[in-house]
């Protein structure tokens, strides 16, 4: 589990170099890693909760969203997972609760990110 921090950024450096998302936040305890990206128009939050063995991709509209914000969460806050809906209902994160089963999973959620997030971290979409 020592290694998730590394292989978040790792997978999620797409973030850096093709979208100008800054690493704003870097946070590794015994519970889990909590992960914020920012650019110009949204947030990313990655969070692993080791406690809980969830993957939570957090997305962010505006720059400026409280985060971590429970009044915010539904309008502002929305999970990866209600993007990939949108685009693909039949497909299903998994969560995993091992280091090799959070690296597959970190790696899907990063796959994804990429294939249905490209207008939303440019910008250009929101999730209604």
């Amino acid at each position: 589990m020592e290694n998730c921090p590394i292989l978040v950024k790792e997978l999620f450096n797409f973030l850096q170099t093709g979208y100008e998302f800054e690493l704003i936040s870097d946070k590794s305890s015994n519970s889990g890693i909590f992960f914020i990206y920012q650019n110009k128009f949204c947030k990313v939050g990655i969070i692993i909760d080791y406690r809980d063995n969830e993957i939570y991709v957090e997305l962010i509209r505006g720059k400026n969203t409280q985060y971590p914000s429970d009044l915010e969460f539904g309008r502002n806050i929305k999970l990866l997972k209600d993007l990939v809906k949108k685009y693909d209902p039949n497909k299903l994160q998994a969560d995993k609760n091992n280091y090799q089963q959070y690296s597959e999973s970190l790696n899907e959620n990063a796959k994804m990110l990429k294939k249905y997030g490209t207008k939303f971290l440019r910008g250009e979409e929101w999730i209604d």
